[in-house]
């Protein structure tokens, strides 16, 4: 993401699509409502520079209150920028638990994915270590059913393909993979107690959690990954068919 400002709307309709976010950034609940009720049409349009609209705004600056009359006024929950980032994603990369939690049962999709990286939520939550919102993400996850609430199910459901908390980012990274490169011990452990699989590798080098977790010296990342299965200390970073060539290099993308 990046582009716009955090003042307004850069591109608008009218005026009032401004003063939305403007107002929304005092905290001025009231005077918010009253503008959503006047202006609701050029509230649902009004986007920024990157295509973020007002709900991205509510999202990003932790304003639970007036993004929950702007999904109580029509705006959808799941509406992507330009760049694929939905509120959801916007909410969980700052951290702001109650946004995600509202976001969550307004009917976001906690496994759609960025466009490019094609990391999820829990990608996003993992990389920078947010317990609380990674909890929301997975209850989200774990209490409907993926194959028939509106969920994403690419990767889901498929045979011998991985399950919602495995799913791969386009560098081949799981959620898991993200916390373990990240040195998020905590994060990690939930994700394994949700069952995530501990044997995944990196898709370049071939190496697995332990490898990873060693290199960085995290001693607490690998106790985690030791008490969950320890015949990650026996693997050798060529047991597994080296990655094909149309890979593309390896990143620790966040």
């Amino acid at each position: 993401m990046g582009g716009g400002t955090r003042w307004g709307l850069v591109h608008h309709r009218t005026d009032s699509g401004q003063h939305l976010v403007r107002v929304q950034n005092l905290g001025n609940v009231g005077g918010f409502q009253a503008l959503l009720n006047e202006n609701v049409e050029e509230a649902l349009e009004s986007r920024d520079a990157d295509g973020r609209g007002v709900l991205h705004w509510c999202a990003e600056l932790n304003r639970p209150e007036e993004l929950l009359l702007c999904v109580a006024a029509g705006m959808p929950a799941d509406e992507a920028d330009e760049d694929g980032w939905t509120p959801l994603h916007v909410g969980t990369a700052h951290n702001h638990s109650a946004c995600v939690e509202l976001l969550l049962k307004h009917g976001s999709d906690p496994l759609k994915k960025v466009a490019g990286s094609l990391n999820n939520s829990l990608h996003i939550a993992a990389s920078r270590g947010y317990v609380e919102c990674l909890r929301l993400i997975l209850q989200a996850i774990t209490t409907q059913d993926v194959s028939t609430q509106g969920v994403s199910t690419q990767g889901v459901q498929e045979v011998n393909g991985p399950g919602p908390v495995d799913i791969p980012n386009a560098y081949g990274q799981t959620p898991l993979m993200r916390a373990v490169v990240a040195q998020h011990s905590v994060v990690a452990r939930i994700l394994i107690e949700t069952g995530a699989n501990t044997k995944t590798r990196l898709e370049r080098t071939n190496e697995c959690l332990l490898h990873v977790a060693v290199g960085n010296g995290d001693v607490e990342t690998c106790k985690v990954l030791l008490e969950a299965d320890p015949t990650l200390a026996d693997l050798s970073d060529n047991v597994c068919q080296p990655p094909p060539p149309s890979l593309p290099p390896f990143t620790y993308f966040y």
